[in-house]
């Protein structure tokens, strides 16, 4: 279903991958043929969880930081300590629960609840990227077009 080149000379990129479109990004093999890194982090909206196209920028390597669904089944795995006076409600590493969506991702999750009190809004955000701590992932998501024209 994919087709991703990890070649050693230049960064991954992706191509004639069906159904991986996003909402005003185009096609995932837009966003990889335009790297100039071999590591990269991108915050998206997407109409829908599109686990394999999610799937393909995990195995790139690349990091994504996407809000959760209200309806996504997740099961945790583990809760990491957080700091409530942060904003970060929880921190934690879970599997996706639907058969059909953990084959088409089949990895670890990290589950972030933020609390926005300027906005009073609570926010959810999924990434793969396991390093950076809570707080930044929820900045990075809030500060997404700036990242994105960088």
């Amino acid at each position: 279903m994919t087709d991703i080149d990890r070649s050693p000379l230049g960064p991954p990129h992706k191509s004639n991958t069906p159904g991986c479109e996003w909402h005003g990004h185009g096609t995932v093999g837009g966003f990889f043929t335009s790297l100039t890194v071999r590591a990269f982090l991108t915050t998206m909206r997407l109409s829908s969880h599109n686990y394999p196209c999610l799937y393909a920028l995990h195995q790139a390597p690349a990091f994504f930081v996407i809000r959760s669904k209200s309806n996504t089944d997740l099961r945790r795995l583990y809760s990491n300590p957080v700091d409530k006076d942060s904003g970060v409600r929880c921190d934690q590493i879970v599997a996706l629960g639907g058969f059909y969506t953990h084959q088409s991702y089949p990895e670890r999750l990290r589950r972030i609840k933020f609390y926005d009190a300027k906005r009073d809004k609570r926010l959810t955000f999924l990434t793969n990227q396991f390093t950076l701590p809570a707080i930044t992932i929820a900045e990075l998501y809030r500060c997404r077009w700036q990242v994105e024209l960088f």
